[in-house]
C-alpha cells in the first residue's frame, strides 16, 4: 500500500521519509539541548571559579572601583596612612592585608629594602591592582614608611 499524499510507503521495507525528517528534527533538538546545556556549564564554571578565586571583601580597597584613578589613589594612600603609620608593627599589617586579601612580596623595583603587598580583584572588563609598598625601620620589625597604589584597568 502507497501513501502517495505523504510521499511513504508502507510494507515493501523501504524507509519513510517522514520518519527520517522527524528522527532528523529529534537529533537536531538533542545536539541543541547538549550545546545549551554544555554552555550553561561553561557560564556556571566561570561564575564558580570567580566566587572561589576573588579575594575577600577589602575595607580599604572598598567603594574605589569606577572612580577616577588619580581620586582614587588618594583615598587609598590615605586609607593606607591611616590604618598603618609608621611604627606599626610589621607582622600585625602583614596578617591585617592578609586579611583583605593582600599577598605580601619583596619589591626590588624601587629599592633593596622596600616589601608590599598586592591584592588583584575584578577582571573582564575592568581589573583592578591595589599595592601596598613599606620599608621597616632599623629594627626591621616595625614599619618606617608606608604607601598605598590604586590602578584600574578596562577594556
Amino acid at each position: 500500500m502507497s501513501n502517495a499524499g505523504r510521499g511513504t510507503t508502507q510494507g515493501s521495507g523501504t524507509v519513510h521519509r517522514e520518519g527520517a525528517g522527524r528522527r532528523a528534527v529529534i537529533e537536531m533538538s538533542r545536539w541543541r539541548f547538549v550545546a545549551a546545556l554544555l554552555l550553561v556549564a561553561v557560564v556556571t564554571g566561570f561564575v564558580t571559579a570567580f566566587a572561589v578565586l576573588s579575594p575577600p571583601s577589602s575595607p580599604l580597597a572598598a567603594g574605589l572601583e569606577g572612580l577616577d584613578r588619580d581620586a582614587a589613589e588618594r583615598v587609598f594612600a590615605a586609607r593606607i596612612a591611616r590604618r598603618f603609620p609608621p611604627g606599626t608593627p610589621i607582622p600585625e599589617m602583614v596578617a591585617a592585608l592578609k586579611g583583605e586579601g593582600f599577598e605580601p612580596g619583596w619589591c626590588n623595583a624601587v629599592d633593596a629594602d622596600n616589601y608590599l603587598a598586592s591584592r588583584g580583584q575584578g577582571g573582564f572588563p575592568c581589573a583592578v591592582e591595589a599595592l601596598v609598598i613599606w620599608s621597616p625601620d632599623r629594627t626591621r620589625k616595625r614599619v618606617a614608611a608606608i604607601r598605598g597604589y590604586w590602578s584600574e584597568t578596562c577594556l
